[in-house]
Parts: C-alpha cells; structure tokens; sequence
C-alpha cells in the first residue's frame, strides 16, 4: 500500500481579530467538507499556523513610526506591496513559467505555452562547443570584400521587427523582413534576425559572415550557459554549419551594409509578415505586476485604516515616498499628541498646555509652543487637500520636522510618553498561513491540482 501527502495553504487576511476568526473558520468548515467528500485525511501532527509578522517589523524599523501605525498605511509610504498580494503575485509566475502549467490571476488565465521555457539548459558537451573562433561580440567585425549579410531588430510604438540584408560589395541582392507581437522585445528580434540567416545560410556551403550590432544577442548565442530557447537553437545550427561566422559591428556609425537592416527593421514594424513567437518569462512578472497594483489599489481604496495617509497618499506606488519620521507621525497621527496618548488611554485628556485640542494640525498652525514653525491654516473641509500639499513641498516638510523635534523634546520628561514609545497594543492583525499535510491512499496525487474547494 502506498502513502503519499499533499499540502495546502491558506492565506487568510482580515483587519481585525475578530474578523479573522470568522473568515478563518468558515475556511477550514469548507475545507473540511471538501475532505471528507473526497475521503482525505488531515494529519493533525503536521498541521501548523504561522503568524506573518516580519514584515511589519521591517515597516516600524525602516519608517521609525509607532507601533500602532496600520500596516497598510506604512506599506503605501515605503512603496512595499502588502505580503499576501505578493505572495500570490510570485505563485503565478513559478506555476507559469517554472512549473508550466496554466495559472489565473485577477481573472487573466496565464498559458505556459505563450511564454519562452527557460528550464532548458544547454544541450551540448562543452568538448563538442566551439564556437570561439567564429562568434566576435567584443572585437569590431571586417566584413568580406564581397558577400554579407546584415541584420537588426527594432521596436516603434509597442510593434516589434526584424530584419537582414544580403549585400555584395555594397549593393542589396536580397532582404527579408517580419512582424513579431508588440509583447516581443529587440532582443528576441535580433536573435530571431540571426537565426534566420543562420538557417538559410546552412543550406550552402559558401563562407558566410553575419554582421549585427547588438551585443547581447551575440554574447547570447556564444555562450554555453545561455536559458535563451532562440539563441540553443542558433548554436545548433552554427555547430551543424561551419561556414558561419558571427561578428559586432558598431550602430550608426553609417555602414552602408548596416543602415539598410536598421531601415528595414523599422519598416517591418508595420508591413512585415506576422511571425508568433513565445514572448520573454519577464512578460508574466510585468503584467501580474500590473494587476496586483490594480488589486492593491482596490484594498487601498476600500480600507478602513490609515485613512489620513489615504487623503495624502492616494496613489499606491512601488517606490518609496522621501518623508522621514516626522512626517509619517505627523500625517498618520499616530505620534506625541494629546489626542493619540488619549486615545490609547496614556493621557487623561487630548488637550495641550494651550488647552486647545492636541492634534497634529494644531501643532502645524496654531499652537502657542510651535509659532516659529507655522504654516497656513486650511478651512476645515479643505484639510485633505493642504496635507496633500504639505508633504509635497520640501520647504513644508522641514517645517514638520521642526515642529515634530520640538514637541518630542518636550514631551520626553513625561511618564506617559516613554509608556507610548514603548506600547505594542491596537496592532492590527496580520495573515496566518495554514498548512495542512494529508497523508491519503488510492488517489492520484495530481488528481486534484486543479480542483476547485
């Protein structure tokens, strides 16, 4: 009798505990059904729940905010894409490009079979590789006196071309062109140029030399380690054919032999003959790059916390925002102020000295202790609007800073604010990862890959 296991995961977000342990538990009652219908076992003993916090940690030591900051709050500011999000954005491209099977995400279905296969390593015994002395990637290629052949790639407005010239002492004898897709790049149009000279040329014996201006594409193909499927096919067929030799010549330094290929390479944009070829691995991480920013967007958008820093930032980006400390406490509220120490009951009351409400804005525009730092007083319904602006000058984020040292200082004598430097209380909740093994018996263990529970 054969035992084997499969494992699942459950990646389970809420904004509150309370939340999560509905969510949770309506997730494993379903899971349960689903088990028993298909007569599975769960292996309690290797069952684990795993709390995902190290992300907020890295948050608090990167941004220096308090404790109690949102979690979304501080990704926004540091451009860093919520874990869960990024979870799944990685598990599409590994099933897709790496296990080559079919993946969806956001409702867009990833087939392997459009996309190049990178696993493939190189198909030849190093004593049999020798193409050393007849691929030039470095060295300025001499072409011969009579016969060559020029080629090039080029991309005009998201349209991908290829193209080569056959000249003998500077007049053109022949030339072909080709459309790719727009999700093709010039580096695949260059070494699609190459290998179709290449291929022609293997069915003559005439010494033959391929001129090309683009670096990579030769270095590409000269070398043994290469995971490009169009450069191992080139180099099979240079192995089979010993009358082609590859050579680099420069761009645009008006070779007669060279420009021809370039102008042609642009025509073949728009009037080339339609070629498919599988786009570049890198195409999957772009576009499900793309929808997970639509995704976080969305939760960004519809959140319930850290809604002061929504009315600033927005926008959600992957690069970082140039506010330091005193800023994300100012913005987030989440600081030395009356009212947050109230809120998290460190102070009996939100008012400052003044006896004016203790809230970041006040300090910033009308407090008695800060008039060396103020700044102009918005109207209450044009508040979002002037943090907005605030925290895009630099002339008024120094400001902030100023005013942040100075009631920092001041505070420090008290009691209460070393309680509050130091509280971990109100953190929202984070994703727990289930993990569940289950030992079974009789069943093809591929069976259910894609099963929906």
């Amino acid at each position: 009798m054969t035992c084997a296991s499969i494992d699942f995961i459950f990646v389970i977000t809420e904004p509150t505990g309370a939340k999560l342990k509905v969510t949770a538990q309506a997730a494993l009652t379903k899971f349960q059904h689903w088990t028993d219908k298909h007569q599975l076992k769960v292996s309690t003993e290797k069952s684990t729940t795993i709390l995902i916090s190290r992300l907020r940690k890295f948050l608090l030591n990167i941004t220096g905010a308090y404790s109690t900051t949102p979690t979304a709050a501080l990704q926004v500011i540091e451009g860093i894409t919520p874990l869960h999000i990024k979870a799944e954005q990685e598990a599409v491209y590994v099933r897709t490009a790496r296990l080559r099977k079919t993946s969806n995400y956001n409702n867009i279905n990833f087939n392997p079979n459009n996309y190049e296969d990178g696993r493939t390593s190189t198909k030849f015994h190093p004593a049999i590789f020798k193409l050393e002395d007849r691929i030039s990637p470095k060295k300025q290629f001499l072409p011969f006196p009579d016969l060559n052949i020029y080629t090039d790639g080029s991309k005009i407005e998201d349209k991908t071309g290829r193209a080569f010239c056959v000249m003998e002492e500077d007049i053109i004898k022949y030339e072909w062109m080709a459309q790719l897709s727009p999700f093709n790049t010039v580096f695949q149009a260059e070494l699609l140029a190459i290998q179709e000279v290449c291929l022609s040329a293997s069915k003559t014996n005439q010494q033959i030399k391929v001129c090309s201006d683009s670096e990579s594409s030769l270095h590409s193909i000269a070398s043994i380690d290469t995971k490009s499927p169009i450069a191992q096919q080139t180099q099979e067929i240079l192995l089979k054919s010993t009358n082609i030799k590859l050579g680099w010549i420069k761009a645009h330094v008006e070779y007669s032999g060279n420009e021809a290929p370039d102008v042609l390479a642009k025509k073949a944009t728009q009037e080339g003959i339609p070629t498919y070829i599988p786009v570049p691995r890198n195409h999957i991480e772009s576009l499900v790059q793309k929808e997970s920013i639509i995704r976080w967007q969305k939760e960004w958008d519809n959140g319930e916390t850290g809604r002061s820093v929504h009315n600033v930032l927005p926008k959600v980006k992957t690069t970082p925002t140039p506010s330091q400390r005193p800023e994300i406490i100012f913005v987030t509220g989440h600081g030395p102020f009356p009212t947050y120490l109230k809120r998290f009951n460190i102070r009996s009351s939100d008012s400052y000295g003044c006896g004016k409400l203790g809230k970041p804005l006040h300090y910033a525009t009308s407090c008695l202790f800060t008039t060396s730092y103020y700044l102009t007083k918005p109207l209450a319904d044009l508040e979002p609007l002037w943090c907005k602006r605030v925290m895009n000058y630099n002339n008024s984020r120094a400001k902030i800073r100023s005013e942040n040292s100075s009631t920092s200082s001041r505070k420090t004598k008290h009691s209460y604010f070393q309680k509050m430097a130091t509280t971990t209380r109100h953190r929202p909740y984070l994703p727990y990862v289930l993990i569940f093994s289950l030992p079974y018996t009789g069943h093809d263990p591929h069976k259910y890959n894609n099963t929906t529970i």
